[in-house]
This record gives structure tokens, C-alpha cells and sequence, in this order.
């Protein structure tokens, strides 16, 4: 099972996000210190650690635990670390586009990719 939560629009299932290797505890001593990666065509656009993340994972596992009932390899989507495009000057952001694959990584938990595709919109198949 694999859930999203955000506060504003949180639901007990949601979310696709491929295929998750299992990990144990005992697998990831410190969560609250893991590196984590954002490639886009495997150019690196992101790089931080969960140190780094304003609340720790403990907190954010209690307080999300008063909104929705968590089991035993829920996953919980919190979002992105430093780096993201809209911190740049105007002129040096680069949106993504069709084609573009983004990998995202969490030290210890593997690698997830996924392709973007262009958007169709309901009108796209009366033309």
C-alpha cells in the first residue's frame, strides 16, 4: 500500500510510485541522516540529506499518524529539499518537458525513474 499525505489533501490511498525494495529498520540505522538525489536526465538538481529537512522523521511520522492510520510499509511523500527551480534567477530555470526522465533517490531505499509526458488535454482528441 502506498499513501500520500499533505495536510491539505491527504487521502488513506494515492499515490503511484512503481516499484519499493522492502527495508527494515534494522536496514537504515539513522533515517533522520540518509542522502538524498534529484537527476533530471541525469544532470543532479538536487542533493541534501534528511538531516537537513526541517522536522525530523519521527515528527513526521506522529504527526501524520493523528490523521490517517499508517501499516507497516506505507510510504509518506513529503515533498522536496533545497534546489528546487523556482530559487533561481528567471532566466536560468529549466521546466521539464516531454521526454525528460527524473530519478529520485533516498540512500539505503534505491532509485525510482519516471519519463514525463506531455500533458493531453480533453480537446486533444476531437482534433
Amino acid at each position: 500500500m502506498i499513501r500520500s499525505f499533505a495536510e491539505h489533501s491527504a487521502t488513506e490511498e494515492a499515490s503511484s510510485c512503481g516499484w519499493i525494495t522492502e527495508v527494515t529498520a534494522d536496514e537504515i540505522p539513522d533515517p533522520n541522516d540518509q542522502a538524498i538525489r534529484c537527476r533530471v536526465n541525469g544532470e543532479l538538481r538536487q542533493q541534501s540529506r534528511t538531516s537537513d529537512m526541517i522536522f525530523s522523521c519521527d515528527e513526521l511520522v506522529s504527526y501524520i499518524f493523528r490523521y490517517m492510520t499508517l501499516e507497516p510499509g506505507d510510504l509518506i511523500l513529503i515533498g522536496t529539499p533545497e534546489g528546487v527551480m523556482l530559487g533561481n534567477p528567471e532566466a536560468e530555470r529549466t521546466y521539464l518537458k516531454d521526454g525528460d526522465v527524473v530519478t529520485v533517490e533516498t540512500e539505503g531505499l534505491g532509485e525510482l525513474s519516471n519519463r514525463m509526458t506531455s500533458e493531453r488535454r480533453k480537446n486533444d482528441d476531437n482534433e
